[in-house]
């Protein structure tokens, strides 16, 4: 699919990839989880598509763990 809109012209997009902690995206009502973004990220490196990535970082309801398991996703999509 991403090729067909790189092909079309398509050259940038955003994910809001909200958090890296399945507890968070559950409380939040968000159905990605870390290892689906991985794939289509996957995907979408594979063309010259530009990835913007938005992330939400202490929320009320959250914990020290829950903010590093966000902060060690976004680590690991940079890399």
């Amino acid at each position: 699919m991403f090729k067909l809109m790189e092909q079309a012209g398509f050259y940038r997009t955003g994910m809001g990839i909200d958090s890296g902690s399945l507890q968070v995206l559950s409380k939040v009502k968000r159905t990605q989880n870390p290892e689906k973004i991985n794939e289509v990220l996957g995907m979408i490196n594979k063309t010259s598509i530009k990835v913007k990535l938005s992330f939400i970082i202490g929320l009320p309801f959250e914990t020290l763990e829950t903010m590093r398991q966000t902060i060690d996703l976004a680590k690991s999509l940079l890399a």
